[in-house]
């Protein structure tokens, strides 16, 4: 089953699922017939368990890693070994040829402030020789691939046919053929293959979605509209680095998030993207895209607009989601906020009547992050793992729904980009989206 907020004990006028319990929830009524001076709003507090994981048994997996020379920054990769992640790192390999190998990883892990002491890790290989040595382990679970994009394919089969799940840093999103014939081999063998993007803010994403998807006075969603303003220095964060290259450009790595959030969206309410067009784009001094304002349909009159750009001023991220009867916002939907607090706001879109006056409802939703997102990602990639192996592989079963579920999104998510992409290339044409493939 996809997991669902647990409603908070005290509040009516709120209904939210997740394995999460919030900490405040408050409740505003705006009478609009009477002057501002006057009270008119009455707040409801909720306090409970700032964060709760509830989950029948608690998988574990060793993950090894395989980097492409020890020079390598990776923000998912310091987390690995932290508390409540239920990973453990034992083995690592690095391409690079180098004779004092020990030594570098050593100082790898320093660097990147991975909680293992290098003595502590059962196998430490190098080359492909090491890669090939420690997928024939039967203690290694899964396996996380931090290569060049044009390698990463061929140590991706390689996992998958050593029966090993497989998670895959992407910074830039990886190609459509390559994605779709890894997945095939990941069903063949009974494994799970994901990317690293897909997983960054799923956590606050997914309690965002639950509140709007069971507000019964919400309405039927209609659009989407989403804006990733990023400040240069945050760049880092989004898995690129300074001096930004062309292929840094601000709609693969900035406009995929809207596209993923909204598509997860529009995927629960039984909408696909049916086109894209890149309505205006900048071009910065080595050809990458620094801003770009976009549109993309999906089918049964839904509707994202996106605006992304990277800027000198403090980043700015927001998406609001709106309906026939009311319009949400959340805010920090891609980088999390430096307190770790969510904040999401649901409005009504026009007044309803109490007794005489006219009233407008407000809920204001400020909870706690829980263990942060990267440590999320790796609990929920294990989770997900576990639940392919529970199942015996990718046969139909509600087991595996939010696999599937996550999977649907992914293939969504790059079939829009490169739409987006072909649409510059067209000076701004409408691009039909590639048709839906059911898993």
């Amino acid at each position: 089953m996809i997991p669902v907020l647990d409603a908070p004990t005290n509040s009516t006028n709120v209904k939210l699922t997740s394995i999460s319990k919030l900490p405040i929830v408050t409740t505003t009524n705006i009478n609009i017939n009477k002057p501002t001076n006057v009270s008119a709003s009455i707040k409801k507090y909720t306090r409970s368990q700032c964060w709760r994981d509830v989950s029948p048994s608690e998988p574990h997996f060793n993950i090894g890693l395989i980097i492409d020379s020890t020079s390598i920054k990776d923000r998912h990769a310091s987390t690995i070994n932290n508390p409540a992640t239920r990973c453990d790192l034992t083995a690592l390999v690095v391409l690079d040829s180098t004779n004092s190998i020990r030594e570098l990883v050593e100082e790898w892990l320093e660097s990147n402030k991975v909680a293992k002491d290098v003595d502590d890790i059962d196998f430490i290989g190098q080359g492909k020789e090491g890669y090939e040595k420690m997928l024939r382990s039967d203690s290694i679970h899964a396996v996380y691939i931090i290569v060049p994009p044009s390698s990463q394919k061929e140590y991706v089969l390689q996992a998958l046919r050593a029966k090993k799940h497989v998670l895959v840093d992407d910074p830039i999103s990886t190609s459509l053929p390559e994605f779709m014939e890894e997945l095939e081999c990941a069903k063949k063998n009974g494994k799970f293959i994901q990317t690293t993007a897909m997983f960054v803010h799923q956590y606050r994403v997914q309690r965002f979605m639950n509140h709007v998807l069971q507000d019964d006075k919400f309405g039927r969603i209609t659009e989407a509209d989403a804006s990733i303003q990023l400040n240069c220095n945050d760049a880092e964060k989004v898995g690129i680095e300074l001096p930004l290259r062309k292929e840094d450009g601000c709609i693969r790595v900035l406009g995929r998030f809207c596209v993923l959030v909204s598509t997860m969206f529009f995927n629960r309410v039984g909408s696909y993207a049916e086109s894209a067009r890149v309505k205006s784009w900048k071009y910065g001094a080595q050809g990458e895209i620094v801003s770009a304002d976009c549109t993309v349909k999906f089918t049964n009159n839904r509707q994202l607009n996106f605006y992304v750009a990277y800027i000198q001023s403090a980043t700015r991220q927001a998406i609001e989601l709106k309906a026939t009867s009311r319009y949400a916002t959340m805010n920090d939907f891609v980088i999390e906020h430096p307190d770790g607090l969510a904040t999401y706001r649901v409005y009504d879109r026009k007044a309803h009547k109490d007794g005489n006056a006219n009233v407008l409802d407000c809920d204001s939703f400020d909870v706690g992050m829980g263990v942060g997102q990267e440590r999320t990602l790796w609990r929920t990639f294990v989770r997900l793992g576990h639940q392919i192996d529970n199942n015996g592989g990718w046969e139909d079963s509600e087991t595996i729904a939010e696999c599937k579920e996550l999977t649907d999104v992914a293939l969504q998510m790059k079939k829009i980009l490169l739409a987006l992409m072909e649409s510059i290339e067209k000076q701004g044409e409408e691009i039909p989206v590639e048709g839906f493939i059911d898993n």
